[in-house]
């Protein structure tokens, strides 16, 4: 009954592996955090860069083409 139980456990946990299995990985335990925090960065980026903008010209015109034009750009990147 015991080899059972402990059969059934470990066909459990090769089917559902954890959610922080990838972490066990080294270099992914540094990776992971640069990504985030160069994405964060980029983000920190437009938006100072579109208050800026807003500041300097009043138009929230031109702050609309502005974000438009950065998106154009992100877009066509990933092609």
């Amino acid at each position: 009954m015991e080899r059972d139980e402990t059969r059934h456990r470990v066909l459990s946990e090769l089917a559902r592996p954890s959610a922080l299995a990838p972490f066990r990985i080294r270099n992914y335990r540094f990776q992971w955090p640069a990504d985030l925090l160069t994405s964060w960065a980029f983000e920190m980026e437009t938006l100072i860069l579109g208050w800026y903008v807003l500041v300097e010209t009043g138009s929230v015109l031109l702050l609309t083409l502005f974000a438009s034009l950065r998106t154009a750009v992100k877009l066509t990147a990933l092609v």
